[in-house]
């Protein structure tokens, strides 16, 4: 049997930029694109075979650390990732993530050991069109907060443990005969 509708040319592109400010501080940034129809892209993560559709992904990311003393340090991060299908069968998907992390060095209690405090909010909008024009649309929202250390043993090997709460509230629309629910 032929299977001419997993032949395809899939596309990858990506840049990243970082700029030191001082030596006490940076800047960086990431973007991407690209278009793939992998019916395996996603096996790792969900377990689901997706079947020959193509996607297109954008990915921007702006991050800024900044050493606030010679053991405390401050990293602020913001990314947006937008999926988008060539087919109803699935949903596109808008990603905000927003965070800040800061961590401290130990090593005057702990030798090779850091403590982290990190405050994370994420911004999930999925939708699908559904027929004509109706769509199903649902947004999640993610609040988290961790605390954790990590402890370096040498150049190669570091262990890192975090304990925290996450807090989701999530909305969901859906059309049903007769109008939105």
């Amino acid at each position: 049997t032929s299977t001419s509708d997993l032949n395809a040319v899939d596309q990858d592109y990506r840049g990243r930029l970082r700029y030191l400010l001082s030596p006490r501080s940076s800047i960086s940034s990431t973007a991407g694109y690209s278009i793939d129809s992998q019916p395996d892209r996603e096996i790792e993560t969900t377990g689901l075979v997706m079947g020959p559709v193509k996607r297109h992904r954008q990915q921007y990311s702006l991050a800024g650390e900044l050493a606030l003393s010679e053991k405390t340090s401050a990293d602020l991060a913001y990314s947006y990732e937008q999926d988008d299908y060539n087919s109803n069968r699935f949903s596109d998907l808008e990603y905000h993530d927003a965070s800040l992390t800061f961590s401290h060095d130990l090593d005057g209690m702990l030798r090779s050991t850091k403590g982290m405090v990190n405050f994370d909010y994420a911004h999930y909008i999925s939708s699908v069109t559904l027929v004509d024009s109706l769509e199903s649309k649902s947004t999640v929202d993610n609040y988290s907060a961790t605390i954790g250390m990590s402890r370096a043993f040498s150049e190669l090997w570091s262990i890192q443990g975090n304990a925290g709460g996450r807090y989701t509230v999530s909305k969901f629309q859906s059309w049903e005969l007769g109008g939105y629910k």
